[in-house]
Formats: structure tokens, sequence, C-alpha cells
């Protein structure tokens, strides 16, 4: 496990704790902060707030600022250099070489960050295998076409179907954990592909998560201006709770530093690109044409919003269970209700924000069976 805690009467950082400690942490839980750090996301650590007032939480990456008295953010900084197509494939053929006595598998999302790791290994004609989550819903018409067409290029393509995995599902079963995280509500998801890699004997799960960042966001001419926190890229929590269990190794393709490099270094001093123009170009000769050649954009909140009112029965048991235990305040049902009783069929974000923090803070403390 990296993630550290630090103790503030003992001064010492720790990362084994303990079943006494544990209820420290819900003595000192702060549910306002943890709201205030879910709003903020993961991408804005450094601004986020103790969740337990006394034991500060070290996420992988970060280091602690005895100055500050808070853990703060590591970011890489990439060097300047003039690069092309063949130092790409370069960083990339070494990236994948990593791993040439391992069996690989890449999430098979049907985006154009995945895809790009899929046309690579095609390229390399390196033995690989696609999972992933596969929806029949309109919104996700473009996204099942890419998955069809590049699921053949590997030695075998497993797709769960997403309404067997939704959002907010199996809250009950998922493992005991240290400490809350958001990316509790989405355990199902990853379960579910977890356990396709694991029968299928997958030791690497590559994603494209970080591609956004690198691919789509404003790039600054200097690199002193730049900021990245590859190690966000995949979600620790997820890794330590539901992949390594089963021995899968969770990686990001973009986290990797000569891969950040290069690609810095291609789209330095180029604006923001949502919808990936420049990717799209430079990578036309490894890509099919529907990648290339159309723009699309997936909506996510159909199904995020069917997971949340499939599991409500359960959501309302699991925040009953942890008021009536620890008779934290924003658990009871005069905070609860009118949360839940707003209109929760339109997108509004801060409110589901609020409502899916708490959902991860009493999925945290009934996980304990303390």
């Amino acid at each position: 496990m990296s993630t550290l805690f630090y103790n503030t009467y003992s001064q010492e950082f720790f990362n084994d704790v303990s079943h006494e400690l544990i209820f420290q942490f819900i003595k000192e839980l702060n549910v306002r902060n943890f709201e205030f750090n879910t709003r903020k996301g993961v991408l804005n650590r450094n601004e986020w707030k103790n969740i337990f007032e006394n034991y500060p939480i070290i996420y992988k990456g970060m280091k602690w600022d005895a100055f500050k008295q808070k853990a703060v953010e590591v970011p890489f900084q990439p060097k300047i250099n003039n690069v092309g197509w063949d130092d790409f494939l370069e960083v990339s053929n070494k990236f994948f070489n990593k791993f040439k006595d391992k069996k690989i598998a890449v999430q098979l999302s049907g985006g154009l960050d995945s895809s790009i790791i899929i046309g690579l290994l095609s390229f390399f004609k390196i033995p690989f295998w696609t999972v992933g989550i596969s929806s029949n819903r309109y919104e996700f018409r473009t996204e099942k076409v890419i998955q069809k067409l590049l699921g053949k290029l590997s030695n075998d393509s497993i797709l769960l179907d997403f309404e067997s995995y939704l959002p907010f599902g199996d809250l009950k079963n998922i493992p005991a954990h240290d400490y809350p995280d958001i990316h509790a509500i989405n355990f199902a998801t990853q379960n579910g592909m977890a356990q396709v890699c694991q029968d299928l004997g997958i030791e690497i799960f590559l994603t494209g998560d970080g591609g956004d960042i690198l691919l789509g966001e404003a790039i600054p001419s200097s690199n002193d201006q730049f900021r990245c926190y590859p190690q966000v890229f995949c979600p620790e929590w997820i890794q330590e709770n539901v992949y390594s269990p089963k021995g899968i190794e969770l990686i990001s393709f973009y986290s990797n530093n000569l891969i950040i490099d290069v690609l810095y270094n291609l789209r330095r001093g180029q604006k923001a690109d949502n919808s990936k123009l420049w990717a799209r170009n430079f990578c036309s000769r490894i890509l099919p044409n529907e990648l290339t050649d159309f723009d699309y954009k997936a909506d996510f909140w159909g199904l995020y919003q069917s997971g949340f009112f499939n599991a409500i029965e359960e959501i309302n048991f699991l925040i009953h269970q942890a008021y009536d235990v620890f008779k934290i305040e924003q658990f009871a049902p005069k905070e609860w209700n009118p949360l839940i009783g707003k209109n929760l069929n339109r997108m509004d974000k801060d409110l589901y924000q609020i409502i899916e923090s708490r959902i991860a803070l009493a999925i945290w403390i009934n996980s304990l069976k303390l």
C-alpha cells in the first residue's frame, strides 16, 4: 500500500491502520471536508482538506511538507525537445517492453485514448487481449462500433454489458478499506473487468486514463508552467481494492514519464483541443478511419442516473446504518432525506457530488463491519 497517514500527535508516518485507529478516524471524520475534496477533484489534491483532523492522508505521488504541515502533490516536469512520430514509437515500444514476459490486456472503451494503445500494440505485433464494458444505449453507438473494430485486433475480446455493472452497484460487497474514496461508487464496473482479467490470466491491464489531459487540454510553451500529475491517472483506491487482490496491475499508458515527455513536446504551445483533432491526425496511421475522420461525444449521465436509482434502496440502508451506529450528523434522516428528495432527474453536478460523497463515506464505514 503506497498511501500513508501522518499522526500529528506523534509526528510519525504509518500505513498500517489498526482496528482501534479506525474508530479514531470515524470520530475525527469531517464530512464537509470530504465533500469539498470531491468538488475540487483529484487533479486539485493540493487544495484538499483533511478528512481526519489529526491524521492527514498522503496519497501516492504526494509528499509531506513539514513547513506547511500538509501533503502536497509532486508534479512531473518534462524536458523541452524536438520530437516526432519516430520518437513517439520509440518511447511507446520501451513502455511495452517492460511487460514483454507478462500477459497484457487493454481496457477497450471505444474512446480515442485507449484506441491509440491498441493501435500501437497491433503495430508492434505484441500479443494482447481487450476487456471492456459495452452499452447498447444510443449515446454509446459510436463507441460500440469502435469496440467491435478494435476488438478484432486482440487475441480475444470480452465486453461486459454495462447494464449489469452500473455505477453504485454491489455496494454491500465492497471490501473493507482504510480510507474513504469517491471511486468506491464505481466498484461494480471495475470489479467486473478485473474478474474477466483474472479469468484470462491477465497480469497487466492498461488504460487510457490521463489521455484527456495530455491530448485535449491546452499545453503551455514553457515547461515551467506545465503541471502534470501522472500519479492520479489510475485511481490508487481502485488498484488497491479491486485489481491488486486479483493479482493484476492497473497501469495508465499516459502516466509513463517518457510518453508524457514526448506528448508534451509534440503538443507544446497548442490550445485546448477537446475533440483531440491533433491526436486523431497524428495517430491516423494506426487508427481506423471511424476514429480519425469523425468526432463524437459519449454521455455517461444516463448510466450514472440509472445506477443511482437502481441502488437507492441499498444506498438508503447504508446511510441509515452508518447513522444508527455512529450518529454522524450528515447521515441523519433530517439531513439525508431532504437531500435525496430534491429533483434528482436533472443533472445537478453540485447536488450529486454531495450525495455521492456521503454514499462513499457510508460505503467505507459499512465495509469495516465494526
